[in-house]
């Protein structure tokens, strides 16, 4: 099976443009004429300090980021945020001439509406002293649809003295959810101005033409699904609250010390990050709101389909549907199974990588900014054609 004659619909890594894959291929033998490859480059020398600046002036420029927020390229993947980076730089307090760094009692606030913020949550309470501060704000096991009134309804009792953040997560990828620009506006102004939205944006980053950087705190995503490869993170941080533990926390943590050296605490993943720059340079040749009409137009042609199957289905809210990962499943007592659709699929159709998440089941197909409309025509075209066993 021949890359060209094939349609890929995994949801991370996804799906890159094979003009972007021609242009990181490029600089395997020879980086810019420097003598060296992309993967020898140095991360103290001119050429790497030069691509650095390049990617940093980037993402200010298609995540249209302020000066008031400021850029870390970290990894770990998103996973090490939400378990990890986060409530450490916010659920703690740095030592003062009294006492050593210690839990502020400050709580970490989620919300609870898919699969990945259950995770966060999950993991967030595991993380010693101050496991115990970290609670749902909302908290709902109805994943077909975000519940837009109880979510912002919940938020009205939260005060800065006692709420260190508030978590969200902007695209559900495993249950198909996407949450609207008009809430993050609603949850912005019920908040005090000194309570930070922390948002997951892995699976929206960089082609949701929607977000306003200004809403949030924190704003993260690993770079696999949209703006990249595995291997790095991008995190944006509002600088007013990045706190300075004077290396009471492990530097490859410290969202103060990535911003005071440009990201280079320790060596970073070069060739991730140059990765990700050569995708960012695609993105900003279309345009962001291109890449984000674009998408809106492949997911209807998907959805228009799965609703008039009569085989599959959505179980998610029309008004909720994500247009990034649109999933769907097997209606109730139809004589087929996922397994033998996606063989199928992959076999004589060459769809790769049609199957849901293997906490949720079902089917799930990645539609981010790079994914092609010939790739989602011929699936459209497929899910048509399913049938029952005989």
């Amino acid at each position: 099976m021949k890359r060209e004659n094939t349609y890929n619909f995994a949801s991370g890594p996804s799906y890159i443009p094979t003009k972007v894959i021609n242009d990181i291929q490029k600089q395997l033998i020879d980086y810019e004429d420097n003598g060296f490859s992309i993967l020898e480059v140095h991360h103290r020398s001119n050429a790497y300090q030069k691509l650095n600046e390049k990617v940093h002036n980037q993402l200010k420029d298609v995540l249209k980021i302020p000066e008031t927020h400021g850029i870390a390229l970290m990894t770990g993947g998103g996973v090490m945020q939400f378990s990890a980076a986060v409530p450490t730089n916010f659920l703690f307090d740095p030592s003062n001439e009294k006492e050593g760094m210690r839990p502020n009692k400050k709580r970490g606030m989620y919300v609870i509406n898919g699969g990945w913020s259950k995770r966060a949550y999950d993991d967030a309470v595991k993380l010693g002293q101050v496991g115990k501060y970290v609670e749902p704000v909302f908290e709902t096991s109805d994943f077909s649809k975000i519940h837009e009134e109880a979510i912002v309804n919940s938020m009205k009792a939260l005060k800065p003295e006692d709420t260190a953040y508030v978590y969200v997560c902007l695209n559900e990828t495993g249950h198909g959810l996407v949450m609207s620009n008009a809430l993050l506006e609603q949850i912005r102004s019920t908040l005090h101005k000194d309570i930070p939205i922390v948002a997951d944006a892995a699976s929206c980053i960089g082609i949701d033409d929607t977000h306003d950087m200004k809403h949030f705190g924190v704003y993260f995503a690993c770079a696999q699904k949209c703006i990249g490869i595995t291997g790095i993170s991008v995190v944006v941080l509002e600088k007013r609250f990045v706190r300075n533990f004077k290396g009471e926390i492990p530097l490859t943590l410290s969202y103060h010390d990535h911003l005071e050296r440009s990201s280079i605490c320790n060596t970073p993943a070069t060739f991730s990050i140059f990765a990700m720059s050569t995708m960012l340079e695609w993105i900003q040749q279309q345009s962001r709101k291109t890449v984000y009409e674009n998408i809106k137009k492949r997911a209807a042609t998907l959805y228009e389909v799965i609703d008039q199957s009569d085989i599959l289905y959505c179980p998610v809210d029309n008004k909720y549907r994500s247009p990034f990962n649109i999933v769907a499943n097997i209606q109730k007592g139809k004589a087929i199974t996922v397994d033998a659709i996606c063989e199928k699929a992959e076999k004589e159709h060459h769809l790769l990588n049609i199957k849901g998440h293997y906490l949720v089941g079902g089917f799930r197909f990645a539609n981010y900014g790079a994914q092609t409309r010939k790739a989602v025509d011929a699936l459209a075209s497929y899910l048509k054609t399913i049938k029952e066993e005989k």
